[in-house]
């Protein structure tokens, strides 16, 4: 219905000539509990045309999915009592909005921006944490940018990390209409991974009694923080651009990841430096460099087919990795 009356369809164009609209009225009374006094700005003495219908029917589902994602009670006046709506009445209206952004993204953005305008004192008076899954409107997004921004700079990493991982799981219609939002969600995903690692790393260098054993706990437990450090270098590169929404405070964000990824290799590196002080700075002969071609090389030269060796210099052992 919602389809037909925003591109004319037929019952719009019977519309046109009936002015039945009372009775489409009634049936989205019955269907989605839209209540006699609803009436969009637009449309409120004058529900005269399919279009304005159309707009009256997706605001009144918008809001219902407000009101019932939000984690707090609403405070606008015009949000009264849509949260004691029942079950039925609630999922038609979900079903509403889900179509409306998928099939008319253009419509539901102009559409949801206006009805922001009703529901100003909402977007004054919480925050990100009151807010649910789905941003219904842009506001809604723009505070959970802001709160994950500032949450990455209280180095709560698992709170930046839900939050980026729902808008960039598809949860967002606003990611999707605006990139240089999904850019900033991508840098905080990247910094929330590297800082929930560096805080979770079990890496300890002075559980190792030999530098072989210290390999191993690299492997195991550094290589990864290691890595989740350079995916975050190269997802600047990509995504961090003047144009990204609160640039400046995603800039000091990242640099709070950074540190913390400083401070862990400092750390790691002071106890690598003390193990090598006590157990010496040269290996067993399986890892050391001088003895590849030897122990490696050398005896694959003996079968018939080609052998080829590819030296790679400077990189990270995470890097190799990558690159096998």
């Amino acid at each position: 219905l919602y389809d037909d009356l925003l591109t004319e369809g037929p019952i719009a164009a019977r519309l046109a000539h009936t002015r039945e609209h009372g009775e489409i009225w009634h049936y989205l009374a019955a269907h989605l509990d839209l209540r006699d006094d609803w009436a969009f700005p637009e449309a409120r003495g004058r529900v005269t045309s399919g279009r304005v219908l159309a707009d009256v029917l997706a605001s009144w589902a918008l809001c219902v999915e407000y009101a019932h994602d939000l984690q707090r009670p609403t405070v606008a006046p015009v949000l009264a009592g849509l949260r004691a709506l029942e079950r039925p009445f609630v999922e038609a209206c979900r079903e509403v909005a889900r179509q409306a952004r998928a099939a008319h993204p253009d419509a539901y953005a102009r559409l949801a921006v206006e009805v922001e305008e009703l529901i100003e004192v909402e977007r004054q008076s919480g925050t990100a944490d009151d807010l649910g899954r789905i941003d219904t409107f842009r506001f809604e997004e723009e505070q959970l940018l802001a709160g994950a921004t500032a949450a990455l700079l209280r180095a709560e990493w698992s709170r930046a990390l839900a939050w980026a991982e729902d808008r960039l799981d598809g949860k967002s219609f606003w990611l999707d209409h605006d990139p240089t939002r999904k850019s900033a969600w991508v840098l905080v995903r990247a910094a929330a991974q590297l800082g929930l690692a560096v805080a979770g790393s079990r890496l300890d260098y002075r559980r190792a009694s030999s530098l072989a054993e210290a390999a191993e706990l690299y492997v195991e437990h550094g290589a990864n923080v290691d890595r989740l450090h350079r995916q975050l270098e190269q997802a600047c590169e990509s995504h961090l651009y003047r144009r990204v929404p609160l640039y400046h405070e995603l800039r000091a964000a990242l640099d709070a990841a950074r540190a913390a990824h400083a401070g862990w290799a400092d750390a790691k590196a002071r106890e690598w430096s003390d193990l090598c002080q006590r157990e010496g700075a040269l290996p067993s002969s399986d890892l050391q460099q001088r003895r590849i071609f030897d122990d490696v090389v050398r005896p694959l030269l003996d079968d018939a087919d080609k052998t080829a060796l590819l030296l790679v210099d400077a990189l990270r052992f995470e890097m190799v990795q990558e690159l096998l």
